[in-house]
């Protein structure tokens, strides 16, 4: 969440002080073989992200020496009009590094056309940045040149999900899965895309809610058996049911019983494990009307990791009727 929250003051400031890759003096970076350039562009990544917690905080002691001008004893507009330039320069720094990254990817692409992996990197490089059309046109590139790299379509999918365009990932995530059926990722996008756009899904393909649901429990399930210990996964699929009345669809207890039981065979934190038992506990008491056995499944979550909402069913639970 802090990252998303630097992310987004980056965004702002950038519509307050310029175009992004608008520097200039930047370094030309020519790097000779593909190790050198993805550890190069490792180290940029870090000093990126060290100058945009830097930003950050020039961004609020500003902001505070704005605020005091409106006090009783204001500051000289000399103090404040440094603050403003510390954070203009940090925000140079920062577009100077995305610039010599960009050159570097492109000096060794125009050498290394074929580099199907470097240009792939340099398009996760962009989008990490949020230079998302920059980035579409890096992945578009890659499968225009390489139509059987089946990780580009689901990286530009990806994308274009943050970009409003998700009707269009659905057709590069099916993509992807028919180049390489055994990548659980992309079938977990997939389902991720059915889950968030029932309507849009059905419209596109002409099916009814439920069969969207079916759908969307089948990229799951297969997300999940192709990567059984993967804790994300299994929580995603056992969660889907709690989405069933939107899509029409009742009477899915006994699946959502067996999916929840699954994920806490898997190697969990206590956490994790607690919201498992909790996720179980309220469809035995809402949906089986089975007090007994929600009591033991909150009694061994709370065991586990207490939370108030354990203990208000658990409550529940021993309240007779």
């Amino acid at each position: 969440m802090k990252a998303k929250r630097r992310q987004a003051i980056f965004l702002l400031l950038l519509t307050l002080f310029g175009p992004v890759l608008g520097s200039s003096g930047c370094a030309q970076t020519e790097l000779q073989s593909a190790e050198e350039l993805l550890a190069w562009e490792m180290k940029v990544r870090a000093e990126i992200e060290a100058e945009r917690e830097r930003f950050d905080q020039l961004r609020g002691e500003y902001a505070e020496l704005l605020a005091r001008q409106e006090g009783p004893q204001p500051l000289t507009q000399e103090a404040v009009d440094r603050a403003l330039a510390a954070a203009k320069a940090s925000r140079e720094r920062v577009f100077t590094l995305l610039k010599e990254a960009d050159t570097a990817f492109r000096t060794y692409l125009k050498k290394h056309p074929d580099d199907h992996l470097v240009r792939d990197r340099w398009g996760h490089f962009l989008a990490d940045h949020s230079l998302n059309y920059e980035a579409a046109e890096v992945w578009e590139e890659l499968i225009r040149r390489a139509p059987d790299y089946a990780t580009a379509p689901n990286n530009l999918g990806t994308l274009y999900t943050h970009m409003g365009r998700d009707m269009e990932a659905i057709d590069l995530f099916l993509k992807s899965i028919a180049l390489n059926p055994n990548e659980p990722e992309f079938y977990f996008n997939l389902g991720t895309v059915y889950a968030t756009h029932r309507k849009d899904v059905a419209a596109k393909f002409g099916w009814d809610l439920p069969r969207v649901f079916r759908e969307m429990l089948r990229a799951f399930g297969k997300a999940r058996e192709l990567a059984p210990d993967n804790v994300e996964y299994a929580r995603e699929y056992a969660s889907s049911f709690i989405m069933a009345k939107y899509f029409g669809v009742s009477d899915t207890a006994d699946e959502a019983i067996a999916a929840w039981e699954h994920y806490l065979k898997l190697n969990l934190t206590p956490d994790q494990r607690a919201f498992g038992l909790n996720r179980l506990a309220f469809i035995y008491l809402r949906e089986k009307g089975d007090k007994k056995r929600a009591a033991e499944l909150l009694r061994e979550s709370i065991r586990v990791s207490p939370v108030p909402l354990a203990e208000d069913m658990l409550r529940e639970c021993e309240t007779e009727k």
